[in-house]
């Protein structure tokens, strides 16, 4: 099957309901879908899937879909961990609603070719949240108050942009595989490792500079 045509009436595509669909690479009449459940389209060649009223993702939803580059979905309220690890051709995040505040654990681990993430709203970064994703060279997290281990490891940042809220926690080996001479890093005054916090982190590292907010 290289394509599925949706029934108007279906609301729900249920976990694991086309995992391992090698073939499937189109997706029609599927714009009443209000949730994907888990592994619900894992390892699947979607590429740039229409889910116009999507606001549910489940765990490994569309883990492994190598070929996919976009999901067009207006403000996904709930994201499952590993929802999109693996999708190596990714390059635009789904629109999250301003109500997720926390990225799951490997939930865009392994996207290659993720190029830039700006958003706004997200507190809490999960474990391995971006691990290897090697073409990533700039983040800005405005409100992230907390980074996982291994978050960021083996990217390729060039900007980091913690500088408006107080990052607190940064787990071990967040940066880890990171070039830090070429890096450029902002953060708020009294996040973890500048100069008036209580402990030494990530930022003893010698990186391309560091700028702190007050």
């Amino acid at each position: 099957m290289t394509s599925f045509t949706g029934i108007d009436a279906i609301t729900e595509i249920d976990a694991s309901a086309f995992a391992g669909c090698e073939a499937l690479a189109t997706l029609n009449s599927v714009a009443e879908v209000t949730t994907v459940g888990e592994n619900a389209f894992a390892g699947c060649a979607l590429v740039a899937p229409e889910f116009t009223a999507l606001k549910e993702i489940g765990a490994s939803a569309f883990a492994g879909c190598k070929s996919l580059t976009d999901i067009q979905a207006n403000e996904v309220s709930t994201l499952g961990i590993s929802a999109f690890s693996g999708c190596e051709s990714l390059t635009t995040l789904p629109t999250l609603a301003s109500t997720i505040t926390v990225l799951p654990k490997s939930v865009f681990a392994g996207c290659a070719a993720l190029e830039s993430v700006t958003l706004a709203n997200i507190e809490t970064i999960g474990d391995n949240a971006f691990s290897g994703c090697t073409k990533l060279a700039s983040i800005e997290f405005a409100a992230a108050t907390s980074v996982g281990a291994k978050a960021f490891a083996n990217t390729g940042l060039t900007s980091i942009d913690f500088g408006t809220a107080v990052l607190g926690t940064v787990g071990e080996g967040a940066f880890e595989g990171v070039t830090y001479s070429s890096c450029a890093v902002t953060v708020k005054d009294g996040s973890t490792g500048t100069p008036d916090a209580d402990t030494s982190s990530w930022l003893d590292q010698t990186w391309s500079s560091v700028t702190v907010n007050s």
